[in-house]
């Protein structure tokens, strides 16, 4: 058995293995763009040699038992960006800093975004693997108490309830017997993923995160690539030439600005802003009561004001900002690059007379998360929370952020051209389903609500789900109206 009572536990991954973890306390890790931090509570015992495909080569051990994993009333359990130690010692030398906020950042009960001058300076590019942080708890019974706290922005929460770990793909890649990955696999009676009110699940994106409106201004050098939507210019006065291009605002006369902002390097504040995932797995049940939220909600990223390269075109005697160069004009070329030629030496020089202007910077909102659920049976009363922020920018080029998925089931393919939705109950979007009062850890469900999921209709609009998806092995219907706004999406297959 593992016991983290009212003690804490601070590194950059955890694992807590037993066939009892009672977290109870705290556990909180740290992660960065390079090392993504990790909480494990594992609660499994006894073992199995895993064997290739070929039966014969052993690759491993995993354990055939799962117990139970209690996430104890007000614990926490929190990754959070890590933060630079010497801007921190300065901060708390200078008294810009309190130790005791310091310690809520820890244990995830601060606003990560005051934090955001102390967070580690590291950057990554678009190209390189990034590794989210992972939450993840694996046991035959998972309890989640009230009050309890799970946090981790951008992150991922992972729930397995199953009675034998061993056949997860998640220990043994090989398997066939992943409940979750095999069509038609038995249902267990044992294994449960339960939630009390007042739990909470915060996986929603870093707001307000502070970055000079300057980083995104770029040079770009006009070749085929980028002139390939404006013939008239592409072998004319302006290829060859460099210009300067906001790769979030961007310019009609530039196609493709993909390459440039892959090059530019971002900080974990950055990265930690878009919306997480939380997925729940059950072999047995789930039940979310009324009470419970998980946010996975879009954060946003603040370009703040400061002075920034402007290249003005020329055509017909006029000037024209890049910003708003219209592919089908012809320029002349920069009116703020100069060449001079010294024919007596037979050599030229180029003047870069670029304007700084100043720019009051704008707001780029971020993609919200997901909510992926999937059972053979399961309660959901609870609360998704996917708000989304736009920037002008972003609503001028119709990029607004996506919103917000709760997608119930999952489609896995049953040979000879089925399908095995996971799901066994009859689903309707009404109210909710009437959980009874004071329900608690371990009891059995109501024949009712065994045989019907009822999803209330407040999950859906504007600060919850946008897009849905529910894949169903019985009846789905709607009973009441589901409200999905602008660029949401619903997906539904029942039978």
């Amino acid at each position: 058995m593992i016991d983290v009572l009212v003690g804490i536990i601070t590194v950059d991954n955890a694992t807590l293995a037993g066939f009892a973890v009672n977290q109870t306390g705290r556990v909180s890790a740290t992660t960065s763009v390079l090392f993504n931090g990790s909480i494990h509570l594992t609660a499994k015992d006894s073992k199995t040699t895993l064997l290739a495909g070929d039966g014969t080569t052993v690759t491993g051990l995993a354990s055939t038992r799962a117990g139970r994993v209690r996430i104890g009333a007000a614990s926490r359990t929190a990754i959070l960006p890590q933060l630079d130690e010497s801007k921190v010692q300065a901060a708390l030398a200078a008294g810009r800093l309190d130790p005791s906020a310091l310690d809520a950042y820890s244990r995830g009960d601060a606003d990560a975004e005051a934090f955001a001058p102390y967070m580690a300076t590291g950057t990554i590019l678009d190209a390189q693997p990034f590794k989210h942080s992972q939450i993840r708890i694996v046991g035959q019974d998972i309890r989640v108490e009230s009050e309890a706290l799970i946090r981790a922005p951008a992150g991922e929460v992972d729930f397995y309830a199953v009675d034998n770990p061993s056949h997860l793909n998640l220990y043994n890649p090989a398997s066939n017997q992943d409940p979750f990955a095999t069509a038609r696999s038995a249902e267990s009676s044992a294994a449960r993923l339960q939630f009390a009110a007042g739990a909470k699940i915060d996986v929603a994106g870093l707001e307000a995160v502070e970055i000079p409106v300057a980083r995104n201004v770029v040079r770009v050098t006009l070749r085929g690539d980028e002139l390939k939507d404006s013939p008239i210019n592409r072998e004319g006065p302006l290829r060859g030439q460099n210009v300067w291009v906001d790769i979030t605002r961007g310019s009609p006369l530039v196609a493709n600005l993909a390459d440039y902002a892959a090059g530019i390097g971002r900080e974990i504040g950055e990265r930690s802003a878009e919306g997480g995932a939380v997925r729940m797995r059950s072999q047995g049940e789930v039940i979310v009561p009324a009470g419970v939220s998980a946010d996975v909600s879009g954060g946003y990223v603040a370009f703040t004001p400061g002075m920034t390269k402007r290249t003005l075109l020329t055509a017909y005697g006029s000037l024209v900002d890049m910003a708003s160069a219209s592919p089908e004009a012809r320029y002349e070329g920069s009116a703020t690059r100069f060449e001079a030629g010294y024919g007596r030496w037979g050599a030229t020089e180029v003047f870069d007379g670029t304007e700084n202007v100043f720019d009051p910077g704008y707001m780029e909102g971020k993609d919200a998360g997901s909510v992926d659920i999937v059972a053979r049976r399961m309660v959901f009363d609870g609360t998704v929370v996917g708000r989304t922020s736009a920037g002008i920018p972003q609503i001028e080029a119709s990029r607004t952020p996506v919103g917000a998925l709760l997608k119930i089931g999952t489609p896995l393919d049953a040979g000879g051209g089925l399908v095995d939705n996971v799901l066994v109950q009859a689903v309707s979007i009404s109210y909710r389903s009437d959980l009874p009062a004071g329900f608690g850890f371990g009891e059995v469900l109501p024949g009712e609500l065994r045989e019907s999921l009822r999803l209330p209709a407040r999950l859906f609009g504007e600060a919850g789900a946008n897009r849905l998806e529910i894949y169903g092995n019985e009846a789905v219907s709607i009973d009441r109206a589901v409200r999905i706004e602008p660029f949401g999406s619903v997906l539904i297959a029942g039978k």
